[in-house]
């Protein structure tokens, strides 16, 4: 037997919790916020360790030159290079955060989730522009930024999934008035 859809009904002291894709939307949002958070500590850490690389003197850059027979001068260029990847990884995890953020605001709301929406779209766009950069500085197609690709970009189609559904819904229910 196939199985009916009931209408979401809103009533006038009612807001959007109750629709479906809310509280799916709801944790979505915080798991955005979470990993947003993560994401923006540990770039700009990194941002600050190639940043000290780039700073030291030249007697300690020749000491360390010896130990590691010359090469570290290709590895301090690397990561040097690496520093407009990591500018784009921290402007994407900030717009990670806000998008969660937006998303715990609108889950409860009876209008359309359109910022979060565009919000996830967004941070989609700078996760490919960050992949793209990390790859291009390897100078190769690596296996694991395909998989650092698809996994960044869960968290956002979940995202976009929850305001599609929540949206749809909102679009489909009956709204009572009370006179």
């Amino acid at each position: 037997m196939a199985k009916v859809k009931e209408t979401p009904v809103i009533y006038p002291h009612q807001d959007g919790r109750h629709l479906p894709g809310a509280k799916f939307m709801k944790v979505i949002g915080i798991l955005a916020i979470i990993f947003g958070a993560l994401g923006l500590i540990s770039n700009v850490v990194g941002l600050i360790g190639i940043q000290s690389l780039a700073t030291m003197s030249s007697a300690d850059m020749s000491e360390i030159q010896e130990m590691y027979n010359g090469d570290f001068m290709a590895q301090i260029d690397l990561a040097i290079a690496q520093r407009s990847s990591i500018i784009v990884q921290i402007i994407q995890s900030v717009a990670q955060l806000a998008t969660g953020v937006m998303a715990v605001i609108f889950y409860k709301k009876l209008k359309l989730a359109t910022p979060p929406l565009i919000g996830a779209i967004v941070t989609i766009i700078l996760i490919l522009i960050a992949n793209i950069l990390a790859m291009s500085i390897v100078g190769q197609f690596v296996g694991m930024q395909i998989i650092s690709l698809l996994l960044s970009c869960i968290i956002p189609v979940l995202l976009i999934i929850a305001c599609v559904k929540k949206d749809a819904s909102l679009k489909a229910a009956k709204r009572i008035t009370i006179e």
